[in-house]
């Protein structure tokens, strides 16, 4: 907008022939703003029509908003076999990040990069894992921290952690649970000082490493023939090795996958869990948790199986994970 200001008349009294000149003058100046204000309307009208012109070569209706974009609308699959997107960048959610709508009264501060992930709360800080593939599936897990906030896993894990999708929102990350539903939105941030007494500095300032890279966008291949894609509702409850293992392990191993995304087993000496998230054509993704380390013999790798495999298929009753390469690494029945 331009602002002209009028002039402002002289309120000293002048002789007449010095008022007389004085009103020339004005009068002089006011034609001169006659003539400015008609050049400055003039340009704004030739603008308008051109902008007119474009608009409409550009197929646009100078009369109407442009229409808005298509929303490709990014389901996830959690546990409901729903269709993923295939749009999605992992590499996106490496950073320091502010959560909100976490249901915590100060939002919490998160770290996620090549070490994992690093939560900052009001009790301290907590550690764990995650993970993330170019579907959109999202996993991640809190497994040790400082005395006061691991005190109990229930206080360990927020719910916001249960989500098994994200999407992009501008410079924003939103996580998603199982039903689509927003969980909490990731806002860029920064580490303050105080929290980064004795923390490495890639927590502080993570970057996308060319391991992250390859891990988080490697391709992985169909499911070998033969194999039916597995969906939610069948990978749901307990299983154990197909073949049973030659070893004498103390316990029978096996793998228990539950509803709410939480998964956990043994293998047949050490305690295992993590959490899950599946999606469409088998996809399955798999975030390591806290375990056990009891040195046993004749144990069966069932852990393994589970957290290398990225997609999952039956071959008739039989449960078959299969790895990036395509290749079998684990073959489970239902216990």
């Amino acid at each position: 907008m331009i602002v002209v200001e009028e002039p402002r008349q002289a309120t000293t009294d002048l002789p007449e022939s010095q008022g007389a000149n004085a009103e020339a003058l004005i009068k002089e100046a006011r034609q001169h703003q006659r003539r400015r204000w008609l050049i400055v309307i003039a340009v704004v009208l030739i603008v308008a029509v051109a902008s007119g012109i474009w608009a409409a070569s550009d197929g646009r209706s100078t009369t109407k908003p442009p229409a808005p974009s298509k929303v490709t609308q990014v389901k996830t699959a959690g546990l409901s076999g729903s269709t993923g997107t295939r749009h999605a960048n992992p590499l996106s959610l490496v950073g320091t990040w502010r959560v909100i709508g976490s249901g915590q009264r100060r939002a919490p501060l998160a770290s996620i990069g090549s070490l994992g992930l690093v939560v900052w709360t009001a009790c301290g800080w907590m550690s764990g894992e995650w993970n993330a593939d170019r579907q959109g599936l999202f996993a991640g897990i809190l497994s040790g921290g400082v005395p006061a906030c691991a005190s109990s896993y229930a206080n360990l894990n927020p719910p916001w952690l249960a989500a098994t999708g994200y999407k992009g929102a501008g410079r924003d990350e939103l996580l998603l649970g199982a039903d689509g539903r927003v969980l909490a939105r990731l806002v860029p941030s920064r580490v303050p000082p105080s929290y980064a007494k004795d923390m490495s500095p890639d927590y502080l300032h993570p970057v996308v490493t060319p391991q992250v890279r390859k891990v988080l966008l490697q391709v992985s291949r169909p499911l070998p023939a033969g194999l039916v894609p597995a969906s939610g509702k069948q990978l749901l409850g307990r299983w154990v090795p197909a073949k049973a293992s030659p070893g004498h392990a103390p316990h029978q191993p096996y793998l228990l996958l539950n509803a709410d995304g939480v998964w956990s087993g043994s293998d047949g000496c050490n305690g295992l869990g993590g959490r899950w998230s599946l999606g469409t054509g088998g996809t399955i993704l798999v975030a390591a948790g806290p375990q056990t380390a009891m040195l046993c013999t004749g144990i069966t790798f069932v852990g393994e199986w589970l957290v290398q495999a990225t997609r999952a298929g039956f071959h008739g009753r039989t449960l078959v994970v299969v790895n990036a390469a395509g290749k079998v690494t684990g073959r489970l029945r239902k216990a």
